[in-house]
């Protein structure tokens, strides 16, 4: 209907206020004059609301779409799992192209000629048990299969060499307690002892107060996720927060994302700036009422680099936030770097808003796997790791980390590492694996073609190329020997430097420098062997494509 002026097509979709209108006109004029006297309020009100839904759309979509390549990678990935779930044949293209990746892992970690294959196979326990001499036989053969990592070309993950002083105070001390159990503390009260001393020595070394405490754990990722289930429950106790949320950069440890997934925290991932370091600003923005937790690492894993912990701890503070150093890597090699002047910044107790620290000891502080703590400011935190059950007919039951039962003998080994060691030995270790590693950062650097990642600090150097893959560099120092870890967003390689790797980096350097020429002079071997299967799983969109994959490689680890 057209009624003068207003006409119920003038706009491609026509306000309610002017159906009404309408409407109102044809019952009685003097009620649709008042419509229309209030029309342009609504007109503009309308269109108030329309244009605040227009910008939202442009900074929440169109913006991110432009300058976020995290956004966009996002949609694809969005994309490709709709064509994979709506598309015929799709599932199945994609499942045949990642059992072809499937078989290339195969062949290149297990291999037709593995050491495993020398020696009988055990699908069930054997009928007759088996002789002392025949299990050293087959050990001595099992033992042959680790000759790279014998080379000390390769890390494994072993900070320090055995055979040594320290290594056969382990050996003794682990040798001796066994067979015990930590749950049982009045049946072996050496084990309690150990285990306080080797948590006092290290909230001293990391300049923690009397009133610092903590627990050893079975390593890093227990350590992290008991500091979650910490601040968690403190939060949920004290300010009744049940959606807690945990703040960290993108280059924390997984041990993280596992903690979270397990403990029903949300995980709120930050990026890093340009030197690999937490961004501070989306750090701040990140922080909200429902956040109980915030982590920094000194160093990072991925790439060596330390996150600004100082700012980090502050902004923690003045929000009363609780805020963790993930120093499980660097936690008994920093503290002497620190004392050596080597560092750019502190990490410790020593800054007030640092309110718990993790720390490997089965990494630089020589123990044998596995061997961590977890660390707090007080007490009154870390009451909230333990777990206690009251009312089980078996009695009362208590325990201060995931673990019922805990092996003697690696609480033992670890308080045996700190004592044998001493100050002077961590001290003299440090000075030497930071002089190699400051040479490795150096040679690499010099090497034309190769860019280290970030500013790294200690223990690990990370590269990449934006002249041919590092990737196939990787390869290339494989068949020479060598075992450099493939890294993915971004695409490069790391070197992780130990008490066995101080003397290798001359050789290192000019194999790398070598390997770097063939590279260029052969850019088509970079879709070969596992430079091929990193390059693909680090540019996937859909993540959940490498999920499958990753599940599909821990079965084949998995095949008796």
């Amino acid at each position: 209907r057209v009624h003068g002026d207003l006409t119920l097509t003038r706009n491609l979709l026509p306000s309610p206020a002017l159906v009404l209108g309408e409407l109102c006109e044809l019952m009685d004029p003097a009620v649709a004059q008042l419509w229309l006297a209030q029309q342009s309020w609504t007109y503009l009100a309308e269109r108030l609301v329309l244009g605040y839904v227009v910008l939202r759309f442009i900074l929440g979509t169109l913006v991110p779409l432009l300058t976020s390549a995290e956004y966009r990678r996002g949609l694809v990935a969005a994309a490709i799992k709709f064509l994979r779930k709506n598309v015929p044949g799709a599932a199945g293209a994609v499942a045949k192209e990642q059992q072809k990746i499937l078989d290339d892992i195969e062949r290149n970690v297990v291999g037709k000629d593995a050491v495993t294959e020398r020696v009988e196979k055990f699908r069930e326990i054997p009928a007759k048990g088996l002789s002392i001499d025949k299990l050293t036989e087959i050990i001595g053969v099992l033992k042959s299969g680790e000759a790279q990592y014998a080379s000390r070309k390769a890390f494994g993950g072993i900070y320090h060499e055995e055979g040594l002083k320290v290594s056969k105070a382990t050996m003794l001390a682990y040798q001796s307690f066994t067979y015990t159990n930590a749950l049982y503390p009045s049946l072996f009260p050496g084990l309690r002892k150990f285990e306080a001393e080797v948590v006092r020595m290290s909230a001293a070394m990391l300049c923690g107060d009397d009133e610092v405490c903590g627990t050893m754990t079975t390593g890093g990722t227990e350590s992290l996720i008991m500091a979650m289930k910490s601040y968690r429950d403190r939060a949920a106790a004290l300010f009744g927060i049940t959606a807690p949320e945990i703040v960290i950069p993108a280059t924390a440890h997984p041990a993280l994302n596992k903690g979270a997934h397990l403990l029903g925290v949300k995980l709120v991932i930050v990026p890093v700036d340009a030197t690999f370091r937490a961004d501070m600003a989306a750090f701040a923005r990140a922080l909200n009422a429902n956040t109980v937790m915030a982590v920094g690492s000194a160093p990072a894993f991925p790439h060596g680099t330390m996150d600004p912990i100082e700012e980090m701890a502050a902004l923690c503070a003045a929000r009363r936030i609780g805020f963790h150093v993930d120093c499980c890597l660097g936690g008994f090699l920093m503290p002497w770097l620190k004392r050596l002047g080597a560092l750019p910044g502190n990490f410790d107790f020593s800054i007030q808003g640092v309110t718990s620290i993790s720390a490997d000891l089965h990494k630089y502080g020589n123990s044998h796997k596995g061997a961590s703590v977890v660390l707090y400011r007080s007490k009154d935190l870390r009451k909230y790791q333990y777990f206690c059950a009251t009312s089980w007919p078996g009695g009362l039951y208590c325990s201060p980390s995931f673990a019922g039962s805990r092996s003697g003998g690696c609480i033992a080994a670890a308080w045996a590492a700190l004592v044998a060691n001493g100050q002077d030995g961590f001290m003299a270790a440090a000075a030497s694996m930071q002089r190699a590693f400051e040479r490795t950062v150096a040679g690499i650097r010099a090497v034309p073609g190769l860019r280290v990642i970030g500013d790294p600090v200690a223990s690990i150097v990370a590269f990449t190329s934006d002249e041919f893959s590092v990737l196939q560099l990787a390869d290339e120092m494989t068949a020479r020997g060598w075992d450099l870890s493939r890294l993915v967003m971004p695409t490069c390689v790391h070197w992780a430097i130990g008490e066995r790797q101080v003397e290798l980096v001359d050789a290192m350097l000019a194999d790398i420098a070598e390997c770097a020429q063939i590279c260029r002079a052969h850019p088509e071997r970079a879709k070969e062997g596992m430079a091929g299967i990193y390059g693909m799983a680090g540019t996937l969109p859909d993540r959940t494509i490498v999920d499958d994959i990753l599940t599909g490689y821990m079965d084949v680890l998995l095949k008796a």
